[in-house]
């Protein structure tokens, strides 16, 4: 790398974001899970998350490793930790795993889906560029299966169906490594090489409650319309640079998703600085990312429409559908 550009990195290399919980006590935090029956949701940073209703979980993303922000920044070779996957696991708890489902395929998502399948027996269920680079991994075929958008697919109790999603439009209007992942991705492997392969909005339904989780901040209109959910876990990171370049962006983001779905609990997702390592809550610095800039007319927006929104706490479990 030239010495000017890791010059100009090192500033962003050190830099510290401020301690997301501090989010919850200004607008809300979501209430720990009752004893009982009923699906118990674990946060576990970025989007990924655990629901568990005693018998069966379901993980989306299963991202662990969390590689640091020099290898992010050079474009590094990255490759899962099985040993912090393993860890995170069981700090995680829950029954078992029986899906993993990445919102897409960036490696801030898909990168640890293979070895979380691996170490629980889990099915990947996500795009072909998902399959590949579990592929890569050396996933058995068995344990992947490629979605169909719209099929709902059956885990125990649960029913999980996927919907044709957007990536937050992050770079020339579209995601950040754009593409497909066309053949097994061996690895380690460099960031960039972790395409977005397709984004997704995953609807898990249970007797007990129903969720959609919206991992990154774009939409396809109209792709959700007649599609319920009770709670809406919703990607926020970046949204008030998409709101300085297009105004509006925010009001449209949340009517196509939020207002369609006609979920009445909304808890932001995808806000903390991933680069960190796993347990780490902090945002990203004010160069990458404003959260509050972000969460402040998502409140307003709730607030409007009577909607109640809270912050997650990092691993501890919260009930899918709290009392109101």
């Amino acid at each position: 790398m030239p010495r000017v550009l890791s010059f100009l990195l090192l500033p962003l290399l050190f830099a510290c974001g401020s301690d997301l919980a501090i989010y919850g006590e200004r607008y809300g935090r979501a209430a720990p899970a009752a004893a009982g029956p009923g699906i118990r949701v674990t946060f576990l940073g970025c989007t990924t998350l655990l629901f568990d209703d005693g018998e069966t979980a379901v993980l989306t993303d299963g991202f662990f490793s969390r590689p640091g922000r020099w290898a992010v920044l050079t474009d590094g070779r990255i490759e899962p930790d099985p040993e912090i996957v393993r860890d995170a696991l069981a700090r995680a708890g829950g029954s078992q795993v029986a899906v993993v489902i990445p919102v897409h395929s960036h490696y801030d998502h898909a990168l640890d889906t293979p070895e979380v399948a691996r170490q629980t027996g889990a099915t990947v269920l996500g795009s072909e560029t998902t399959a590949n680079i579990a592929r890569g991994q050396g996933l058995p075929e068995e344990q992947i299966v490629v979605v169909e958008p719209g099929q709902a697919y059956r885990y125990g109790r649960f029913t999980v169906t996927l919907y044709v999603g957007a990536h937050a439009p992050l770079a020339d209007g579209g995601p950040p490594f754009p593409g497909t992942v066309d053949g097994p991705l061996p690895h380690p492997a460099r960031v960039s090489a972790f395409k977005e392969g397709g984004s997704y909005s995953i609807r898990i339904a249970h007797p007990s409650g129903t969720a959609l989780v919206q991992g990154s901040a774009g939409f396809v209109e109209g792709e959700l319309s007649g599609v319920s959910a009770d709670v809406l876990y919703l990607g926020a990171g970046g949204i008030a640079n998409l709101e300085e370049e297009t105004p509006g962006y925010i009001e449209r983001y949340w009517a196509e998703t939020v207002a369609a779905t006609g979920a009445m609990r909304v808890h932001p997702i995808h806000l903390d600085d991933f680069t960190l390592p796993f347990g780490s809550f902090r945002s990203f610095p004010g160069p990458l990312d404003d959260v509050e800039a972000s969460l402040a007319p998502l409140v307003a927006l709730a607030t409007r429409d009577g909607v109640r929104f809270e912050m997650l706490p990092l691993l501890e479990p919260v009930g899918l559908v709290a009392s109101p």
